[in-house]
């Protein structure tokens, strides 16, 4: 367990000797979200300058409380939290303040699906927690934390993020290195061990070298090839002027004094020890560092029954682990996730509560809306019955006049009717009335599209001033509208004949009867009989099936 907390907390071993200035770093509110982000990377794991990398993603994550950002910005947002999470865990020791970064990078990649950056921050929340649990003497710290790393590392390789995979294979090596039993650690991580060699990872992806180191340290191992897993470790010690790879190292002695006991070499596992003991002692190491040196140490000469050292680093390890506690917030961890839990489930109350009252108010509207439909559907079903109700009216009076011998007029025009007051016809011969009647009788006539009242002023024999006043004072039009009363009487005859003119179309009627077009006629039969010529028909025909 102790060399997985050196992985997780160690500091980069060389950190620039000159941090910028406050003054300087006002400028940089001007700057862009994505250019504030380049400069904190850049700063991080190019200049080792963590302060300045801090600054650039505190930025950042003030933007966020300020304003609305965007969907680009919003990405940029969740990676500067998971930055400043790792960086105040990894450089400072502020678990507290790491986990609370780390919370609010997880919650913003969650609402806003980018799934891509969730094995990165569980990864993170993953090592805080273990860092958290096992500094608190919990038993299942490091079986949670491969666990939770066996999972990371496959949904890393599902979204191709390959820096997350590299480096949560390193971890899981290391744990396996930490367990009493690293053989059967091996064995649970041999699928990741077989498959970190196959994947096409990028070859400038970080932490690759030390995975690919891993895994072949993993397999020798597996055979018991101790010898190998030496030979491989010491030829690839970085040296101290190999600042990218430097922190690594104090992880390589603590695997090297395993491997040394494994091959029964106590000498070659007392100058590993030797030299993570001066690395302890060090002024410039940090608490997390000496806690988790000491605790290799201790481990380490209590299984060699040396009660003497073994106190010793045990008063160490325990000295270290209160100036975590006391000077680093270690004990505020659980506190702080409580508090953030609380504040969740209070917004999660509020969001379902907004959610209740939304959901209140569109069911008012529904409801208002549905009355309006069915008020609207009551209205349009009583003006269909109406419209019904005239439409019967309509037919039974033009199939009564179509039967009579009375004209068919306009349904806002009265016929004549024998009681009217008489028209002044006393130079008009009766026998002029009857002819135009014996004429506009004979379909063949009438229905021939050049009849005209020159045509019937010739069959007549009477002159075109004659005869119009006489159709005007029998029958109160004039000659156009008696035509069409004739042909509109002929029409419903025929469209009433199911039989004889079931298969003709209303274009093909209305040519029949001398109209030039189906609108014409269309026009014509609707002033005439108030009803269209296709509702004629389907009524014909409703009564007809009765």
């Amino acid at each position: 367990m102790t060399i997985i907390i050196l992985l997780l907390l160690l500091p980069v071993a060389v950190q620039a000797a000159r941090q910028q200035r406050p003054s300087f770093y006002a400028r940089y509110e001007r700057f862009s979200t994505r250019a504030l982000y380049n400069m904190g990377y850049t700063y991080l794991y190019k200049r080792q300058m963590a302060d300045s990398a801090l600054v650039c993603f505190s930025i950042i994550a003030n933007r966020k409380d300020s304003r609305q950002l965007a969907d680009d910005e919003l990405r940029l947002y969740v990676n500067a939290m998971n930055y400043m999470g790792n960086i105040y865990y990894t450089y400072y020791n502020r678990f507290d303040l790491a986990d609370e970064y780390l919370d609010r990078a997880l919650q913003t990649a969650q609402e806003n699906h980018f799934t891509d950056r969730l094995p990165y921050i569980i990864g993170n929340k993953a090592n805080v927690s273990f860092v958290y649990e096992s500094i608190n003497g919990s038993k299942n710290a490091a079986s949670q934390f491969i666990a939770d790393n066996k999972k990371i590392f496959w949904e890393a390789v599902k979204v191709k993020e390959w820096r997350c995979v590299t480096t949560t294979y390193y971890n899981l090596s290391l744990s396996a290195f930490d367990s009493p039993h690293p053989d059967k650690i091996l064995k649970l991580i041999s699928k990741e061990t077989a498959s970190i060699s196959r994947l096409k990872i990028p070859k400038n992806t970080m932490m690759l070298d030390e995975a690919m180191l891993y895994s072949k340290i993993n397999i020798a191992y597996s055979k018991k090839n101790y010898a190998e897993c030496a030979r491989l470790l010491n030829s690839n010690m970085p040296s101290k002027t190999d600042y990218a790879k430097y922190n690594v190292m104090p992880m390589m002695h603590a695997v090297l004094v395993q491997i040394y006991r494994k091959m029964n070499r106590d000498d070659l596992a007392k100058e590993e020890l030797a030299k993570l003991d001066k690395m302890s002692r060090a002024p410039s190491t940090q608490p997390v560092l000496k806690y988790s040196i000491n605790g290799i140490l201790y481990e380490y000469y209590q299984q060699n029954a040396d009660s003497a050292l073994a106190a010793h680093y045990d008063y160490q390890r325990l000295k270290a682990k209160d100036e975590l506690n006391n000077g680093n917030n270690l004990s505020t961890v659980k506190q702080g996730r409580f508090l953030r839990e609380l504040e969740q489930i209070r917004l999660n109350f509020q969001h379902e509560q907004q959610k209740q009252r939304t959901a209140a108010i569109v069911l008012v509207i529904v409801s208002l809306a549905l009355v309006i439909l069915i008020f609207l559907v009551a209205i349009i079903y009583r003006a269909y019955k109406r419209q019904r109700q005239l439409i019967d009216v309509l037919y039974s009076r033009n199939r009564q006049l179509v039967k009579s011998n009375q004209l068919l007029l306009p349904v806002d025009e009265e016929p004549a009717s024998d009681n009217s007051p008489k028209q002044k016809t006393a130079d008009l011969p009766e026998e002029i009335f009857d002819s135009i009647i014996k004429i506009m009788e004979d379909t063949e006539v009438i229905c021939n599209k050049g009849f005209s009242m020159t045509q019937l002023c010739y069959l007549l024999g009477y002159n075109r001033t004659y005869v119009s006043r006489a159709i005007r004072e029998k029958w109160g039009t004039n000659f156009n509208g008696l035509l069409n009363s004739y042909r509109i009487k002929e029409a419903c005859k025929r469209m009433s004949d199911t039989k004889a003119y079931s298969n003709l179309t209303i274009e093909a009627i209305a040519e029949s009867l001398g109209y030039a077009s189906r609108s014409n006629f269309s026009t014509v039969f609707k002033r005439t009989t108030g009803l269209s010529a296709a509702e004629f028909i389907k009524r014909n025909k409703e009564e007809s099936m009765r």
